[in-house]
């Protein structure tokens, strides 16, 4: 059985962020390097560029991480829950309300 963390891992990794981050991050390098290419030679710039690629995806698990370790899905599941309760009972007691409302219009 897979735990709820995990599936907040899962579901995090799934999203496409890390694409974004990684892809993101080596566009940077690649202007980066571009504009400052008078002083790396080449292997500076596929060295940087690697180490660039590999910090990124290091972040982006660091994060991950946290984001798992902090947030699970049982506190915003129960979260959510508790609220659709509170509106139920809101609205149950509305609908008392109007009852009773009409009850003493009619009488």
């Amino acid at each position: 059985m897979v735990s709820k963390t995990e599936k907040t891992r899962v579901s995090i990794e799934s999203s496409g962020i890390q694409e974004l981050i990684v892809f993101t991050s080596f566009i940077a390098t690649v202007i980066f390097f571009i504009l400052n290419s008078h002083r790396f030679s080449i292997e500076e710039i596929l060295l940087g560029s690697i180490f660039v690629l590999m910090a990124a995806q290091a972040i982006f698990y660091a994060m991950v991480g946290f984001i798992t370790s902090f947030v699970t899905l049982d506190e915003v599941e129960s979260d959510v829950e508790f609220q659709n309760s509170i509106d139920k009972v809101e609205a149950s007691l509305n609908e008392l309300i109007v009852q009773e409302t009409n009850k003493s219009l009619s009488v």
